[in-house]
């Protein structure tokens, strides 16, 4: 199956493109997909996205077909999904 993945604000410069298409097995879960959006991207890429477990770091903003994603979480992830990736920025 296919599914869409958009890089938001910084991450995009991180991955070297704003938009990607993914090809997964069918069955594939949120951290499938993000252990397939990290492959060849380096260490550095990999922790701004997922923690040691595979599954999306905290200060990720993870939305799933329009819908957010909460921290810890690991939905399916479905054919012609779209997956949305930001880095969280706060400050004052």
């Amino acid at each position: 199956m296919s599914i869409t993945v958009r890089y938001l604000g910084a991450l995009a410069a991180e991955a070297g493109c704003s938009t990607e298409a993914l090809v997964l097995p069918e069955g594939s879960r949120l951290s499938d997909a993000l252990q397939r959006v990290c492959q060849g991207r380096g260490q550095g890429f990999t922790r701004l996205v997922v923690d040691a477990r595979g599954l999306p770091q905290p200060f990720l903003l993870v939305s799933l077909d329009g819908a957010g994603v909460p921290y810890g979480q690991d939905p399916p992830v479905g054919a012609r999904a779209q997956l949305d990736l930001a880095i969280a920025v706060s400050g004052g």
